[in-house]
């Protein structure tokens, strides 16, 4: 597989790298600001998970799964030579985080989760499986952001039109179809 990730490298080196884990439909994008913020102080990665952004797609299904993407983040750490790391983690990424603390807990300098804990919500999952894979196409960013402010209006009120277009440039994956990734390259 040939995976994405941007690293963004610390301006003042010396703290423990952070690994920013996107959530099931999401991407690297999603931690654009906070990444540029934690970079005054340590290095930190953003990957796009297996299917997303500008990672491969995995032909076989079967892959689509936390033990696959608890493998690639291990994968990740060991290509950048690194002892332990800092894991942020949104939803799916907060229990790839989980995974990875409960399998190596000195590997693991600290974990913040986002949208999940060690309960799963019926309800958030019966929300998420009902417009994951399942929105249609859309021909415009125009578009593209009121179909963003109607699934993620609830969570994140009071964003103007504007702001709703700029989270949809963000999250919306780019056409694969030509990209040719090494595993995990990076920006």
């Amino acid at each position: 597989m040939r995976l994405y990730c941007r690293v963004y490298p610390a301006q003042r080196p010396g703290g423990l790298p952070v690994l920013c884990l996107p959530g099931l439909t999401r991407n690297s994008r999603d931690f654009v600001e906070l990444a540029t913020h934690l970079s005054a102080h340590r290095d930190v990665m953003t990957p796009d998970l297996r299917g997303r952004g500008r990672s491969a797609w995995d032909p076989d299904s079967s892959h689509y799964q936390l033990p696959t993407y608890v493998q690639d983040a291990w994968s990740l750490i060991e290509a950048h030579g690194l002892a332990r790391v800092l894991v942020i983690g949104t939803s799916l990424g907060a229990l790839i985080g989980m995974v990875m603390a409960a399998m190596k807990p000195d590997r693991i300098a600290g974990l913040v989760l986002n949208e999940a804990g060690p309960e799963i919500d019926p309800t958030g999952l019966r929300r998420i499986a009902a417009y994951a894979g399942k929105l249609p196409s859309v021909s415009s960013w125009t578009e593209a952001g009121a179909q963003a402010k109607s699934i993620y209006g609830l969570a994140l009120p009071g964003l103007t039109d504007e702001e709703w277009l700029d989270y949809a440039h963000r999250v919306t994956g780019r056409m694969r179809t030509g990209f040719l990734y090494p595993m995990w390259i990076q920006e």
